[in-house]
């Protein structure tokens, strides 16, 4: 009971934001290869701090990690009637934001998304596509690494640049526009659908996956602007959050600043790593073993900030 009123007391004297994150500058210059799998460095413990922030009207603690090459907060947000987990990071270089797989790309090994953050020294990671599960077309890049090469009819295609910026590519004929990036593609993903594109809010449509009104545990990834994203996983299948149609994450990543946004493996699949640590609600026992995740890293090593 002590350690409980020591903890009240210690938030209540948190400073109080009225916005999400100021504005800090990042001025590290070092980057990360694009063409291989190499991990940034292990993030500080003296990165970790947390704030208490205005957030709809209400009081919301937030958690932070910062340094002079990435700034990340994590908080936990009602929307839609669902639990949702969201990270907003900023980074000073594209390369940080990064995928990894289970093991070689040619290979079917699996892996829990909280095991393979741990392992990449990851300031916060989501579960990718999935893309060894489908058999079918898809156009699949992970590190500049091309492993699957012929785009989907059905699914929706997400592109990362080396900049850092988001394509995403809807229709039936994709190739010609998939070709277009060719010598600038550092990731690629099918899956979706597409949630946001170009700030317009995708409609409800006929989809592949379970993505008409039925709510279901959902994973998504987001960019706001210029080497700014944001990460959310929602909570499903559980009494007290039932999960989220993808056209309600479809608003909810538009609310939340996105003006591109895609959906990506959810379910048992969906998982949110923060700190090492798993902060969604599992479906399952523990993690699925999934072959690939996203994460962001820092490439200031310890003792330097």
């Amino acid at each position: 009971m002590r350690r409980l009123i020591a903890l009240f007391l210690a938030l209540l004297l948190l400073p109080l934001s009225s916005a999400l994150a100021e504005e800090k500058e990042l001025t590290a210059t070092d980057k990360l290869p694009t063409d291989d799998f190499s991990v940034g460095e292990a993030p500080s413990e003296s990165g970790y701090y947390m704030e208490l922030r205005e957030i709809d009207g209400a009081s919301v603690l937030v958690s932070c990690y910062s340094d002079e090459s990435i700034f990340c907060e994590v908080y936990t947000r009602r929307m839609y009637n669902a639990d949702c987990h969201i990270a907003r990071v900023r980074i000073a270089d594209a390369s940080q934001l990064r995928t990894a797989v289970a093991s070689e790309i040619s290979s079917k090994s699996k892996l829990g998304t909280t095991n393979m953050a741990k392992m990449l020294n990851a300031v916060v990671a989501i579960s990718g596509d999935y893309y060894t599960y489908r058999k079918a077309a898809s156009f699949v890049a992970r590190q500049s690494k091309l492993i699957k090469a012929k785009p989907s009819s059905v699914l929706d295609q997400l592109i990362i640049d080396y900049n850092g910026d988001f394509h995403i590519i809807i229709g039936e004929d994709k190739n010609k526009e998939v070709a277009s990036y060719e010598g600038n593609i550092y990731q690629s993903f099918t899956f979706g659908p597409a949630l946001v594109v170009d700030g317009v809010v995708q409609e409800k449509k006929d989809y592949t996956f379970d993505a008409s009104g039925r709510t279901n545990q959902r994973s998504a990834i987001g960019q706001i602007g210029p080497l700014e994203y944001l990460l959310i996983v929602v909570d499903g299948r559980t009494d007290e959050s039932k999960g989220m149609s993808c056209w309600n994450l479809a608003k909810a990543m538009a609310e939340l600043g996105c003006v591109q946004a895609f959906n990506l493996d959810g379910g048992g699949s969906a998982t949110f790593v923060w700190k090492n640590a798993r902060q969604n609600t599992p479906v399952n026992k523990g993690d699925r073993a999934i072959s690939d995740c996203i994460y962001f890293a820092t490439t200031v090593a310890d003792g330097e900030q």
